[in-house]
């Protein structure tokens, strides 16, 4: 009976030994999937960053240019010549 209990505990341990090696075959691969992932995060991250920034900057300078042509009340000013007085 001894036997045939440190038989079955021997074939446990060379599965549970089986195991821990595949376990640490697949992390690694598993960590550089993880990694990956954030540097495309981190790389979409930076192309919205770089994105808005643009869109920003366009703003601003629109902005700047079209501001002298607003008159103190905040409305056009070239709209002012569509309404001769006249006429």
């Amino acid at each position: 009976m001894t036997v045939w209990e440190n038989m079955q505990k021997a074939e446990a341990e060379a599965a549970i030994q089986n195991l821990v090696i595949k376990l640490e075959k697949k992390r690694p691969y598993s960590l550089e999937r993880i990694f990956n992932t954030l540097r495309s995060g981190s790389r979409k991250t930076q192309v919205v960053r770089s994105t808005s920034t643009a869109n920003q900057n366009q703003h601003i300078s629109r902005t700047i240019k079209t501001a002298p042509n607003l008159s103190k009340n905040g409305q056009m000013s070239s709209l002012s010549g569509c309404f001769r007085q006249d006429l």
